[in-house]
């Protein structure tokens, strides 16, 4: 038997199944917590972020279903939650009327590269990390944030091109060209510490 996708699992949930929404939970849980974290940098906030989430998804799961089989329109979860991530996560920075940390530092180490896998990477190595970080941030803040927001969610956020276009709310091909204009900006970054 085949893995029943998110969406079937989704519309099953929305029909009364339990072990579908843990299933569909268990799936997306730490991604999407991940994502929000990435963006908040708080921990409690994430927390908080994901929370209403996954209420927003339970709520919706009824009206999707019917909306969705009666239209016989396509439904993808995945950019789905994202988007539901995004807006609360923009909600919260308005409300709060704060300029989100990752707006001004850029990624953190860590979201940029995931070369260094432990914690006994040697001194040199953490510095040059650290220095392409500053690098990639600094060439970041050149950037408007609709380019960063779709570098990170092609990178950070693990979403297709596809899908990190339906969050934005644009078509693939202007996605594709804000990453490719975030690529190219970040270039001389990468190719001064590969040769470091």
């Amino acid at each position: 038997m085949s893995e029943r996708t998110s969406e079937e699992l989704l519309f099953a949930f929305a029909d009364g199944d339990m072990p579908a929404f843990e299933t569909l939970y268990n799936r997306y849980k730490s991604p999407i917590k991940g994502y929000i974290y990435s963006k908040t940098r708080s921990q409690a906030s994430a927390d908080d972020i994901t929370q209403l989430v996954w209420e927003k998804v339970i709520k919706s799961a009824t009206r999707l279903k019917a909306e969705h089989s009666e239209a016989n329109k396509a439904f993808s979860f995945k950019p789905y939650l994202y988007r539901i991530a995004q807006n609360l996560i923009t909600d919260v920075w308005r409300s709060d009327r704060v300029v989100p940390i990752s707006s001004l530092s850029g990624t953190s180490e860590y979201d940029l590269v995931s070369t260094v896998e432990s914690d006994s990477a040697p001194v040199v190595d953490l510095i040059s990390l650290q220095e392409l970080t500053a690098c990639v941030e600094s060439k970041l803040m050149q950037f408007k944030q609709g380019f960063i927001e779709a570098f990170r969610l092609t990178r950070d956020g693990h979403l297709g091109y596809s899908e990190a276009a339906e969050v934005m709310g644009v078509n693939v091909e202007t996605l594709r060209s804000r990453v490719k204009a975030v690529l190219l900006g970040i270039k001389p970054c990468l190719e001064g510490h590969k040769n470091a």
